[in-house]
């Protein structure tokens, strides 16, 4: 958890945004490039009507940071 709390404060840091191509998740984007690197990427879900911003753990296989919580 602490981990994903860095990269989202470094999200609002730098707000470093990767421009490729949109694709449906994370996963997908990574599966098309596995050389990726972590970052945000835009993704527009099949079931979505907009497309949106995520982080990406590219090195993680393409997950895809929702929401990160310190409460369980």
């Amino acid at each position: 958890i602490a981990d994903l709390e860095q990269i989202l404060i470094m999200f609002e840091m730098y707000h470093v945004h990767v421009s490729v191509s949109i694709s449906v998740d994370c996963k997908a984007l990574h599966d098309a490039d596995n050389s990726l690197a972590d970052g945000v990427y835009t993704i527009k879900p099949a079931l979505s009507s907009e497309s949106f911003d995520v982080y990406c753990l590219m090195s993680k296989g393409g997950e895809t940071v929702i929401q990160v919580s310190s409460q369980f």
